[in-house]
């Protein structure tokens, strides 16, 4: 129960409202998107496909162009 004591109250953009703040770092995983088979697509290979860059603080709906997208045939179908 040590983590729910130090996590900060939530704010959906510091980490330390998801995990409290007493590690010298963190790591942030991208989930993966997946084709209409069911096959994983990295993040990299999405923003690619879009003309955008893959890096540390990338955001979903900035690779694809709109947080709205519910689906890039030839790239990925399911977010």
């Amino acid at each position: 129960m040590w983590i729910v004591k130090h996590v900060h109250q939530f704010n959906e953009h510091a980490s330390a409202s998801l995990v409290p703040p007493a590690f010298a770092s963190y790591a942030r995983i991208f989930h993966p998107a997946m084709t209409i088979d069911d096959v994983p697509v990295r993040w990299a290979d999405v923003a690619a496909a879009n003309g955008t860059t893959a890096h540390p603080v990338m955001e979903w709906g900035s690779l694809v162009g709109s947080w709205r997208t519910p689906e890039q045939p030839g790239a990925w179908q399911e977010a």
